[in-house]
């Protein structure tokens, strides 16, 4: 069974155990299943009472929309994307036991439950941005079955849809050539005070294409540094580098 977070996921429960919305016990024992350890007497009781009123809730709201899944989606769809105000047991959390959610959990969503969210999905719903993070989670579990390459091009064609053309091309290319992330990490996240260095190496092929005297080299990394682009190495290592090469080529 999948997690508890909205009112939708409990109306999803209910309406595939196939008793109707006014039967408390039915909710109860889906409940019960789910937390999976034996209760107390006060925490049977404030569960119990819960249940009790939910199905109130739903089964009033059911009655209200003509008993029509499409009209009770669209007329409660604030409601039915709202979380679910759990009660507070005396032994156990709720919150804990019904907001997590494993991979096996989205596996075996049952076919009637499927219908309902696929439902759902026309009816208006908040922004995305507007949901909490276990909403978005949940909304986002629909997106799961297909592979990283559909997603992958479904965002770039939306992303050039919304003439973001730059950013889809680097995403793709990130995708495309996985070792190029480390690069753009270093980039954005690396310390504003660790600026990124070019190897010895690389500088001196650079100050030798170039036959940069010691003041345009001196001036070239001053720069560069200035505009916390990358470090050069100082002029005196960067002899003393030509010097190794030198050596190496004589041995």
């Amino acid at each position: 069974m999948s997690a508890f977070v909205t009112n939708l996921d409990l109306y999803c429960a209910l309406k595939s155990g196939g008793a109707g919305f006014k039967n408390t016990i039915n909710l109860y024992n889906i409940l019960v299943e789910r937390i999976g350890i034996e209760l107390s007497s006060e925490d049977i009781s404030i569960i119990k009472s819960f249940c009790h009123n939910f199905t109130s809730n739903i089964s009033k709201r059911w009655s209200a929309s003509s008993r029509t899944q499409k009209t009770f989606l669209n007329q409660n769809s604030h409601w039915l994307e709202s979380e679910i105000v759990w009660p507070k047991c005396k032994n156990i959390d709720l919150n804990n036991v019904f907001n997590v959610s494993t991979d096996e959990d989205v596996s075996i969503i049952g076919t009637e439950e499927v219908d309902v969210y696929q439902s759902s999905s026309s009816i208006h719903k908040k922004l995305f941005k507007d949901l909490s993070d276990r909403q978005k989670k949940r909304r986002s579990l629909t997106l799961l079955d297909h592979s990283e390459e559909e997603l992958v091009h479904a965002l770039c064609a939306k992303l050039k849809l919304s003439n973001k053309t730059k950013l889809a091309t680097i995403i793709k290319e990130l995708f495309q050539n996985e070792e190029k992330c480390e690069i753009v990490d270093k980039l954005l996240f690396t310390n504003n005070t660790e600026k990124l260095c070019l190897p010895d190496d690389k500088t001196l092929a650079l100050y030798t294409s170039c036959n940069l005297s010691k003041w345009q080299y001196r001036n070239l990394r001053f720069i560069l540094a200035s505009e916390n682009i990358f470090v050069l190495p100082s002029y005196q290592k960067l002899l003393e580098t030509k010097k190794l090469v030198i050596l190496r080529k004589k041995i």
